[in-house]
């Protein structure tokens, strides 16, 4: 991706056409709570086939692929989700898959990626200077094509998700995403922003990390400290100059929100609207129950619900899990 690369609704129809027999068109389901801030709305990417939106960037880069690039096989490096958008669509295409994570990924969703095929690779948690090490090591040991979540044809896959909700809910107010690398906010905002530009747009971060909000306040790209937490998938240290420039110019803030807050939204959502889902795929709906978004119709991406069990009965018995 060259560094000021735009995200074309052209690029995003086009991608909603490769994936279209892949993902699902996710619903759009109210919120059913009386007292909350404003009319908000569910975007469910937890029910797509893998539990979350990243199989619509996997499937839109991997479909272009050919038998040559595909020959030696294809890995990525993800906290779980990505890779097993990816896996997935090794598994159809009959080709190897190998899938590198961190010590920090739940066991729930390194069993998910083995079950799909995936051979995975365990290194320190790269978002320190060791880890980081560790990965470019791994990566230059590798063999295949990498396919990466930041890819264009992957923030185009993301982008039809703005391309659903504008067509489910024509005069939506706000749009919450959360925010982790910056690809969802990035695809997403790249097609409601040039289809509707009076839609606000916020990226949705916790405050053990929150590299957009620091960004933003700084104006320039920021590198933040990290306190672990049971979320693995948002709340890295820093994310990359070319989604930066993108991302700064499309969306128009971040809301940060508490741990306690994204774990009361997980189980908020499982008592009155019978969803599931994990950490980093509520965060979005704390936001929005915090009122920072405002009022009128509001989207929250709940973008994935592939949530360790045990972490789950422990936010639903009133808790807040340990980290991993």
């Amino acid at each position: 991706m060259s560094e000021y690369e735009v995200i074309t609704v052209a690029k995003i129809k086009a991608a909603q056409k490769r994936i279209s027999d892949t993902i699902i068109h996710t619903p759009l389901l109210k919120l059913n709570l009386d007292d909350a801030p404003a009319e908000v709305y569910l975007k469910l990417e937890n029910l797509q086939p893998i539990g979350a939106f990243k199989l619509r960037g996997a499937t839109s880069k991997m479909k272009q692929l050919t038998q040559e690039q595909l020959k030696d096989g294809v890995y990525a490096f993800s906290s779980g989700n990505h890779g097993r958008g990816v896996a997935y669509n090794a598994r159809k295409m009959g080709v190897k898959c190998t899938i590198i994570t961190s010590d920090e990924t739940p066991p729930l969703k390194i069993n998910e990626l083995k079950k799909l095929g995936a051979e995975v690779k365990i290194i320190p948690y790269p978002h320190t200077p060791e880890g980081w090490q560790r990965l470019e090591e791994v990566r230059a040991e590798m063999k295949g094509l990498e396919i990466s979540s930041r890819d264009p044809d992957s923030l185009a896959g993301y982008g039809t998700i703005g391309l659903e909700i504008l067509e489910d809910l024509p005069d939506v107010d706000a749009v919450l995403m959360p925010f982790g690398s910056g690809g969802l906010c990035t695809g997403l905002s790249s097609a409601i922003r040039a289809i509707n530009p009076r839609v606000k747009l916020y990226g949705c971060e916790i405050d053990t990390s929150a590299p957009f909000a620091a960004s933003l306040e700084a104006g320039e790209l920021v590198e933040v400290e990290r306190v672990p937490s049971f979320i693995n998938s948002i709340g890295y240290t820093r994310f990359q100059a070319n989604i930066w420039e993108i991302v700064r110019m499309n969306l128009d803030g971040s809301i940060v929100v508490s741990i306690r807050e994204v774990c009361d939204a997980v189980r908020m959502l499982a008592e009155r609207n019978k969803v599931i889902a994990e950490g980093a795929g509520a965060v979005s709906v704390a936001a929005a129950l915090s009122g920072k978004a405002g009022t009128g119709k509001i989207v929250c991406v709940v973008s994935g619900g592939n949530e360790d069990l045990s972490n789950l009965l422990e936010i639903l018995q009133g808790n807040i899990p340990n980290p991993h």
